[in-house]
């Protein structure tokens, strides 16, 4: 089967030792070195033996497209290799290897125990290593992916009917009330991320938690890393970063007339600079929990006076990072 990264000479299978499970199959890998088709041969025979999550992030600016990222996850690593023959092809190079290939669903810590005492085996531990680390990494990358949308898809923003008031000084109060919430497709497309990155829950794991309320199947959904990456990348963009609330009143022109950021304890965690119970997202770096059924319902009040009420037409709600804002 021909493959950007190689050619598929054998059809694979999954072989068992005992309680271990193991995948083989025969590649060829093509590259512009040779050490480029061993590692391409590699991530050929991994997608091969536990498939792979495509994910992909266009950026339009302009009408132009700025970006577009194709993004392959698979879960496992190369456990062992060896290879048939390398030789010259065109203008690079071709490696046919037989690859014996293990599911990287565990915490995986311990890469490999030597047959013999003192026998370091570097050379299997190094390709263990490098396609272990491609894995985490892509990880990493497809969970960042979804939270590049945070700020534009993460929440729902239902605003209610304006008041208008008269404040005791005999002046104008604009009185914005709206709900936030989840955007339940944003919280399903990550739960997906991070069920096909995660390895498992047990204690001492580094976890993400995301409680779902009954959709999605299950009411709590526990993800588990050997590592604190993912986790942390969650506490950067929901946590760290600040989240507020940004009103814009539009003139009849849909000319900003005002912007102005808002902050509630629910979504920027800022209490006495400790974060506590009912928010969106609690936690900190290394264990996260998103409270999925998590809304809040509030208002925004704003003074006007009769100047500012003749141009103002309607106003706007957006979520937006601290760093984002002018006020």
């Amino acid at each position: 089967m021909p493959n950007p990264l190689g050619i598929i000479i054998t059809v694979g299978q999954w072989l068992y030792n005992g309680t271990e499970k193991t995948y083989y199959i025969e590649v060829a890998g093509q590259g512009r070195t040779p050490e480029d088709a061993r590692l391409n041969g590699f991530r050929l025979a991994v997608e091969q033996a536990v498939g792979s999550v495509i994910a992909s992030e266009t950026e339009v600016n302009n009408s132009r497209v700025t970006r577009d990222e194709i993004i392959s996850y698979a879960s496992g690593y190369v456990d062992r290799y060896e290879i048939v023959k390398s030789e010259p092809q065109g203008s690079g190079y071709q490696v046919n290897m037989k690859v014996w290939i293990k599911r990287s669903a565990l915490a995986n810590r311990l890469l490999n125990t030597s047959k013999a005492a003192g026998d370091l085996e570097g050379a299997k531990v190094a390709v263990q290593l490098k396609t272990l680390q491609y894995e985490r990494t892509q990880g990493d990358r497809l969970i960042q992916l979804v939270l590049n949308d945070f700020y534009r898809r993460a929440f729902d923003i239902e605003l209610k009917p304006t008041q208008i008031k008269l404040t005791d000084t005999r002046q104008a109060l604009i009185i914005v009330p709206f709900r936030l919430s989840w955007n339940r497709d944003y919280l399903t497309s990550l739960y997906e991320a991070l069920k096909a990155t995660s390895q498992n829950s047990n204690k001492g794991m580094s976890q993400v938690a995301l409680s779902t309320g009954g959709f999605m199947g299950g009411n709590v959904g526990t993800f588990g890393f050997s590592d604190t990456s993912k986790a942390n990348a969650i506490y950067q963009t929901m946590i760290a970063s600040q989240p507020a609330v940004e009103l814009t009143v539009l003139t009849h022109q849909d000319r900003v007339m005002h912007r102005e950021c808002f902050y509630w304890s629910e979504l920027d965690h800022m209490n006495g600079y400790a974060v506590r119970a009912g928010h969106f997202v609690e936690g900190g770096e290394g264990a996260i929990t998103i409270n999925g059924n998590f809304n809040m319902d509030t208002a925004i009040p704003l003074g006007a006076g009769p100047e500012q009420l003749n141009l103002a037409q309607r106003v706007e709600l957006k979520i937006v990072p601290k760093a984002q804002c002018r006020n």
